[in-house]
């Protein structure tokens, strides 16, 4: 048998040791990954829009509720009323009436021009004149309306209108593009260079609409 002596000993204790002190633990790789993997699901679970189809995109997602919120053609009725004339300006309220069943928003102008029979325009658009503005939420059922100034005057006198009766108003919600048509018959210009024949105001609450 081999003796060491202490020197030798001294020696081995000191390597040992540094071999011990130089090794730190680490941290399993896998775990980090599950940490990340489970926040991310739990995420898209709690978000209410999300569902087994909706693209994994959060932004997308952001976006599509976003435009969702609008109130679109299909939820909406539109009629026209009388508000009373003066000085050769007749003034008619346009109503949108939220027919869905959930609230949503409107803000800005609907598109407006008068048609004939067939459903084609006559003349040129209705043009857009100032008026109280914002977004405005309607619950179901609940409305929002333009004022729309028809100068029955400017249609009498004005050269080159060609004046034209026509049967119905077509209405674009602002930012759709499906429409509806509202009966009314009213004398317009049919030459388009003459735009002068009406103006709609932006959509606001139906208190705010008024000569």
């Amino acid at each position: 048998m081999r003796h060491f002596g202490p020197a030798a000993l001294v020696l081995a204790a000191l390597t040992l040791g540094c071999s011990h002190g130089s090794r730190r633990p680490t941290a399993p790789t896998t775990s980090g990954t599950t940490v990340a993997t489970t926040a991310a699901t739990t995420t898209s679970s709690t978000n209410p829009t999300t569902s087994s189809t909706a693209p994994a995109s959060s932004t997308t997602s952001t976006t599509r509720t976003a435009g969702s919120t609008r109130c679109g053609t299909g939820a909406l009725s539109v009629t026209l009323s009388d508000l009373g004339a003066a000085a050769g300006t007749a003034y008619r309220e346009l109503t949108f009436k939220n027919t869905s069943s959930r609230s949503c928003t409107m803000q800005g102008y609907a598109g407006v021009s008068f048609v004939d029979a067939q459903g084609q325009q006559i003349g040129a658009p209705v043009q857009r004149m100032t008026g109280p503005d914002g977004p405005l939420t309607l619950a179901p059922g609940a409305s929002a309306a333009a004022l729309i100034a028809y100068h029955d005057v400017y249609v009498a006198t004005v050269a080159s209108c060609q004046p034209t009766t026509a049967v119905g108003v077509r209405v674009y919600p602002p930012d759709e593009t499906a429409s509806l048509i509202v009966a009314t018959r009213t004398l317009v210009c049919a030459n388009p260079a003459t735009a002068g024949t009406a103006g709609v105001s932006p959509v606001t609450a139906p208190a705010n609409v008024h000569p």
